[in-house]
């Protein structure tokens, strides 16, 4: 028993500085708890404009690229190249690199950015701009698809701030393609080269940009755990320090219960009672079988099973994004034979100049999502398949006025733009959707992206080069 020196004697104004201090503190944590939301506000937004701002310029610049190597009839292959890796990406990311650390994904996309960027800067023949333009078009996809995972672990303002950056990056990149096509003539191949030389050069400082708001500024819990948003508890209710999956979350509070009710066992006397209630458990309850000890078909069998149920969940809503995402690369593409004669000298070329429509229909679209929600996503996608329609057909007859192509393009971005922000959103905050599935139904959704894209890549290459050719 200690002695009276050790008793603690109570101040008399204890009271009062319960009541001074206690105000304080909280004050205190407040402030840094918004400073570092804020933080992470910013560098979702910037994330999302670095992700998507080398891909926009390089979608931008698809018919300068061609042109500048005689092959004009490929400029859908240039989005079809920006696609080609995009399929294996997104797999890979979604199905075997969900239990690496988000921090070496950004890192890695990064190395994978830069390369692409560097490559179109610099290459010398039609075939090393493709492989660039894979590289970049990796790049953008997996960015996306590790951000969009990403944001499942943050509160619905987040989303917010990552669309607005990834729709501001279209306009941003199409923007400094144009001024660059102004400041540079695109008469001549050489010209075009140069052109695209120092448009790429410069938006290698978005490479440190996107590593510093991934790594620094995104902050996952704020420094304070226990006042972490509802959300956040609910999607991990332990720590995220070592930005587990949502799946594997709750391994780390079985294996404490279980120290706490067996304190005499070893930490591996602990795993083999675990694992001898697996096989038993695993078949009532699936998380069971995500537990790192657990069966490997057991395990297996429950990945599937949430691939199955998540496809199940989100198939209308992927839908809706593969039949826009197919019919906004169609129009895209169909911008290059709008018109009977194109003049690529003069200032801004007809082509980059509806690529900034496009893009800033996006933009304006994807920064409404805090003023308008939308849930019946089915209506947009039918008026941008009439959208689509009137392009496709007129690269034959050449009947739309030249003078209403650009609201055309706005209408086509605006529409692209406003599916993807809200089916994405609604994935992140609908009722309808398990707080632990969220994430592989976001990724599921990407790769239907990545779908219609190819599709309409397949599509316009075909037709440019048999029914378009002589257009």
């Amino acid at each position: 028993m200690p002695g009276p020196s050790a008793e603690f004697i109570m101040p008399e104004n204890a009271d009062n500085i319960g009541e001074e201090t206690q105000p304080a503190a909280h004050v205190e944590r407040s402030e840094v708890q918004a400073c570092i939301i804020n933080r992470t506000l910013i560098g979702f937004f910037l994330l999302g404009l670095c992700t998507q701002l080398p891909y926009a310029i390089m979608n931008t610049a698809a018919n300068t690229i061609v042109g500048s190597f005689n092959e004009s009839s490929f400029v859908a292959t240039v989005y079809g190249a920006g696609n080609g890796a995009t399929v294996v990406v997104k797999n890979v990311n979604a199905f075997l690199l969900f239990r690496v650390s988000y921090g070496v994904r950004f890192l890695a996309n990064s190395a994978i950015m830069l390369s692409g960027i560097s490559g179109l800067a610099f290459s010398g023949s039609f075939a090393l701009a493709i492989i660039s333009i894979v590289l970049v078009g990796a790049s953008h996809a997996f960015g996306e698809n590790i951000a969009l995972g990403y944001l499942s672990r943050f509160d619905s303002q987040n989303v917010a701030a990552w669309a607005s950056g990834y729709g501001l990056a279209g306009l941003l990149g199409a923007v400094l393609y144009v001024l660059f096509g102004c400041l540079i003539s695109e008469e001549y191949s050489q010209d075009m080269r140069n052109l695209d030389k120092w448009a790429f050069i410069s938006v290698v400082p978005a490479v440190v940009v996107y590593l510093v708001a991934s790594l620094h500024l995104i902050k996952e819990h704020c420094g304070f755990p226990q006042q972490r948003t509802s959300t956040q508890r609910l999607l991990n209710p332990i720590s995220t320090d070592n930005e587990a999956t949502p799946l594997l979350e709750n391994t780390t509070d079985i294996l404490r219960v279980q120290h706490e009710s067996h304190p005499g066992e070893t930490p591996s006397a602990l795993n083999n009672d675990l694992s001898s209630n697996e096989e038993t458990n695993c078949d009532r309850n699936e998380s069971i079988c995500m537990l790192p000890h657990a069966p490997p078909t057991k395990k297996i069998k429950a990945f599937l099973l949430q691939i199955k149920r998540c496809f199940k969940l989100v198939v209308w809503l992927a839908f809706n994004l593969a039949i826009v995402q197919f019919c906004s690369y169609n129009i895209r593409v169909s911008a290059a034979k709008a018109v009977k004669k194109q003049n690529g000298t003069k200032c801004p070329e007809l082509y980059a100049s509806l690529q900034l429509c496009f893009q800033a229909g996006v933009f304006a679209s994807q920064s409404s999502l805090p003023i308008h929600k939308i849930k019946r996503v089915g209506l947009l996608t039918a008026v941008m398949t009439i959208n689509m329609l009137l392009w496709v057909i007129n690269d034959w007859f050449k009947f739309l006025p030249e003078a209403l192509l650009p609201a055309l393009m706005v209408v086509a971005g605006g529409l692209r733009g406003a599916v993807y922000v809200n089916v994405f959103y609604l994935i992140r905050t609908d009722g309808g959707f398990p707080d632990e599935d969220r994430e592989m139904c976001a990724n599921v959704a990407g790769i239907f992206l990545t779908i219609g894209l190819s599709l309409s890549c397949i599509l316009q290459t075909v037709l440019f080069n048999t029914a378009l050719l002589l257009y």
